[in-house]
């Protein structure tokens, strides 16, 4: 049982790393777009 148990947990965490490297860019981006607003004004 805590072998399956520890297998869905590594599953999660690969899913989450997998969310991350999506949803990255997009706030890298996001970050960029704040950070050139906050010095035009």
């Amino acid at each position: 049982d805590s072998d399956w148990e520890n297998l869905s947990y590594n599953k999660e965490i690969c899913y989450g790393l997998l969310c991350v490297s999506w949803l990255l860019p997009y706030f890298m981006e996001i970050q960029e777009a704040v950070y050139c607003l906050q010095i035009k004004y």
